[in-house]
């Protein structure tokens, strides 16, 4: 008996610490405005005002952020896996946060510094990523159906199997970039920087790709259906395998893969 109401006893006492830590932290984070490499896993702010905080390295992972407003908050290095923060205003200031499979649809990250983030399995449907920095990024998985990428930094970032459709990549740099099996069809890639990208099963079923450059790219077993290349800069290209139908090239259309 004994045994067990001492177990109890640390118990309760375990718990009170725990749920006195997380209202502390909710505190500084409130009136503060600071909470750096604390727990808030789970918590919910939604639609709150957090301009300016200081959560760097702090956890946030399935955390209830839609709507909330992070301008020129700190979140380098935040962990926000799982979270939901649709439709919420997001920092310039993200360097190598966690944001797998986190909701980040209809956000808006205009000139982030995403560098090295992780948001592999993120859904990004239609968030803005104007001019964003997304050097090395992991997007792999990643939804990014109609985002604007317009002008965004691409450079060794993973988004191989990740689905692109109807995305804005216009003047992108995708140098060295890993699109392995993405699906990119209807993407605007005009003026597009591609320099050693891989392509490779790529699905770019009409996508825009006029005055692009592709500098050695990988577009092998790549589906270019509906795909004007007339004007785009083409240079080494490997297209072995790649479906052609209705596809223009400088030497006219090719219908060769058409079923």
């Amino acid at each position: 008996m004994r045994t067990l109401l001492a177990g109890l006893f640390l118990f309760v006492v375990s718990f009170s610490q725990v749920y006195a830590f997380e209202e502390k932290a909710l505190k500084n984070l409130k009136f503060l405005r600071k909470c750096a490499k604390c727990d808030l896993s789970g918590v919910d702010l939604h639609g709150q005002s957090l301009k300016q905080v200081d959560i760097n390295k702090a956890n946030l992972s399935g955390a209830n952020l839609e709507g909330a407003n992070l301008k020129d908050a700190n979140l380098r290095k935040t962990d926000f896996s799982g979270a939901k923060l649709k439709k919420a205003k997001l920092s310039m200031f993200m360097y190598k946060a966690k944001l797998s499979k986190a909701d980040l649809s209809y956000t808006d990250m205009t000139g982030a510094d995403l560098r090295a983030a992780d948001m592999r399995g993120a859904n990004l449907t239609a968030a803005k990523l104007t001019n964003s920095n997304l050097t090395r990024a992991k997007l792999n998985g990643a939804t990014l159906d109609k985002a604007d990428l317009s002008g965004a930094i691409l450079e060794r970032a993973d988004l191989s199997g990740a689905s692109l459709k109807g995305a804005n990549l216009r003047k992108a740099n995708l140098s060295q970039g890993n699109l392995s099996k993405a699906d990119l069809s209807g993407t605007n890639l005009t003026r597009a920087w591609l320099k050693t990208t891989n392509l490779k099963d790529a699905n770019l079923t009409g996508a825009g790709l006029s005055k692009a450059e592709l500098d050695e790219v990988d577009l092998s077993g790549a589906n270019l259906s509906d795909v004007d290349l007339t004007k785009t800069i083409l240079k080494n290209v490997k297209m072995d395998g790649a479906i052609l139908c209705r596809t223009k090239l400088p030497r006219g259309e090719d219908n060769s893969g058409c079923k």
